[in-house]
């Protein structure tokens, strides 16, 4: 079964609208990735899970609906050391090295 574009603007338009009834952000990504070209490259490998080119159009995206800026700044580096920091946080200290430990 097959979604069709206007059934995905309908749901879009229904999650808009439920965020601003609870006062949450929301952030579009159905209006600009469906005005993307059929020339421009592809953003997944699978259709699902994207690609480094999909990550980055879909970062731009959603920075600029929060009103961040999205240049490719130093920050981004900073960024990307704090979390691998914490995914090495993660596995140090809260994954067990041995099961036998778990209980």
């Amino acid at each position: 079964m097959s979604v069709t574009p206007e059934q995905l603007a309908a749901y879009a338009d229904a999650v808009r609208e439920v965020a601003k009834q609870r006062g949450a952000i929301f952030v579009d990504l159905f209006t600009p990735l469906s005005k993307r070209g059929k020339d421009e490259p592809r953003l997944t490998d699978n259709g699902l899970h994207l690609n480094e080119e999909g990550l980055r159009v879909v970062a731009r995206i959603i920075a600029s609906q929060l009103g961040v800026s999205s240049s490719e700044a130093d920050d981004l580096a900073a960024m990307k050391a704090a979390i691998v920091e914490k995914n090495r946080l993660w596995f140090d200290c809260w994954r067990p090295a041995n099961w036998s430990f778990v209980y």
